[in-house]
């Protein structure tokens, strides 16, 4: 049953339209159910209702007191995980491990941060991580020179359901994966690189634990182990309050990913490690009717 509904997710996302969008969550939110939840089910079939844009579900969403305000986050933070796993480029394996230290050394330049968009109770997202890395000597290859490009990001919408204190935010998206390697020492000599796009579902919660915290837990999959492509990623964070529109965060993120390319590169590892940020929020009003 489930590997129905992910092969209909990388058809939607090839074909995103009202009928396919509209056909993957309600296949989704039967699946759900099935496993007993019923609650889950009425929060895929609102995002679905949110998503393909039926005026009937945007006139039920809609709070009237906030119909044409728009709330913007933008939010950089730092991520820097302990790896484990292995590697391939062409006929070179190696396993990896790379430690936050490893990072720092051949860091050149690059960022990561992440952009939320906000209407009475849908959103849009966008999050991404661009590095640049060139270590002369690359510890987890026997101190061989490493040079690598990473260019991750992860674009989607959801819908905000409100239970209680409690905040749960279902979404669905695409997300692209760049990675070149290229080692060029005595030892190891080897160069691929890889291009990925994969369909992702995703899951936030989020409550209030005092005046100015709140905690979140967060989990997505992308490509779902059905092509070249498995990634799950999970998060728990407390988000303090600074002021109107400053926010800092901090909390321990973990990622595992397998991706194939037919280039000759191949990667399976997992990553985890605490993660830290700071969140800048700011609204915009429409024009009302």
């Amino acid at each position: 049953m489930i590997v129905n509904v992910f092969t209909s997710l990388k058809f939607a996302v090839k074909n995103l339209n009202r009928e396919t969008i509209m056909g993957l969550l309600d296949e989704l939110a039967v699946q759900i159910t099935c496993s007993g939840s019923v609650l889950v089910r009425g929060v895929a079939l609102d995002l679905a209702l949110h998503c393909i844009g039926l005026p009937e579900a945007a006139a039920m969403a809609q709070d009237p007191a906030n119909s044409n305000e728009v709330k913007v986050t933008l939010q950089p933070y730092v991520w820097v995980p302990t790896l484990n796993g292995n590697a391939n480029l062409g006929a070179v394996a190696a396993p990896v491990r790379v430690v936050p230290k490893d990072f720092v050394e051949g860091f050149k330049i690059g960022g990561m941060g992440s952009l939320k968009v906000e209407r009475n109770r849908t959103f849009i997202y966008a999050d991404a991580i661009i590095v640049d890395y060139d270590n002369r000597e690359f510890r987890p290859f026997f101190e061989q020179p490493l040079r690598a490009r990473i260019r991750y990001f992860d674009v989607g919408v959801g819908i905000h359901r409100k239970i209680e204190s409690l905040t749960v935010s279902p979404q669905i998206g695409v997300q692209h994966l760049y990675l070149l390697a290229d080692v060029n020492g005595a030892l190891i000599t080897g160069r691929a690189d890889g291009k990925w796009w994969s369909p992702t579902v995703g899951l936030t919660a989020r409550s209030p634990v005092a005046k100015r915290l709140t905690a979140s837990v967060s989990a997505n999959a992308a490509g779902f182990g059905l092509g070249a492509t498995n990634y799950q990623n999970a998060a728990a964070s407390l988000h303090y309050r600074l002021g109107q529109h400053w926010m800092a965060s901090a909390g321990f993120r973990a990622a595992k990913g397998r991706f194939s390319s037919p280039a000759g590169l191949s990667i399976d590892l997992d990553g985890s490690g605490p993660v830290i940020g700071v969140a800048y929020e700011f609204k915009l009003s429409g024009k009302g009717k």
